[in-house]
């Protein structure tokens, strides 16, 4: 089977990637606590991101990060799902772009991240959760199947912070049509020189395309 997603949409991630797949990140400890916000989720896959990130809130204001007032609430960058990268599709070998050639097609449908900050404001902690579903298409059949999703921290200068790779593996049992998915990471702290550095900072998600596997 072939994995595919567009060669725009492969192109934009690899730009996000930089020549280095993963660059280390820092993050931070406490500003009043943690601040989390969650995109608006798909009904097909409820709240998978609900149990690990604090209540919902909505799109924050800019505030300045160094206060420390309590029930102040610092900024949380959003994590956006990047044009073009939502949706990946698994093809029998050979038949990439035939739509009944189709063995699986998966969506990104959510997003949540969290911000934690050191109380110096030097540098920020994130947590980034990202959900979907993955339903089968008219060649498809049980088995376990491998979902790329790739999560990169951009600056200011359009320059990876942190860019990697989260190998998902989604199950479909016999019986089943589709499944839903998750995946979470944490740690990964960022500098900042500034209290304001972190305005500039900007989060995306989206699949991104692998070495050909076979489903097992």
């Amino acid at each position: 089977m072939t994995r595919m997603i567009s060669r725009a949409s492969a192109a934009a991630l690899s730009r996000i990637a930089g020549p280095v797949a993963i660059l280390s990140c820092l993050v931070l400890a406490s500003c009043g606590g943690p601040v989390s916000e969650n995109m608006p989720r798909a009904n097909a896959v409820g709240d998978r991101l609900g149990g690990m990130f604090e209540p919902r809130q909505r799109e924050l204001p800019k505030p300045d990060p160094t206060q420390q007032a309590l029930g102040e609430i610092p900024y949380c960058p959003e994590a956006q799902i990047l044009d073009g990268t939502e949706l990946f599709r698994d093809y029998v070998r050979g038949s990439e772009g035939d739509e009944q050639a189709i063995t699986m097609q998966a969506s990104v449908t959510e997003t949540a991240r969290e911000c934690v900050y050191d109380p110096q404001v030097t540098q920020v902690t994130i947590k980034i959760g990202i959900a979907g579903r993955a339903i089968l298409g008219p060649k498809g059949g049980p088995g376990t199947f491998q979902l790329p999703v790739r999560i990169a921290v951009l600056g200011s200068d359009d320059k990876p912070l942190f860019s990697e790779i989260e190998r998902v593996a989604v199950t479909v049992n016999p019986g089943e049509s589709s499944v839903p998915f998750d995946v979470v990471r944490d740690g990964i702290t960022l500098p900042l020189p500034t209290p304001e550095t972190v305005y500039g900072y900007r989060i995306y998600v989206g699949f991104d395309e692998i070495k050909k596997e076979r489903r097992r």
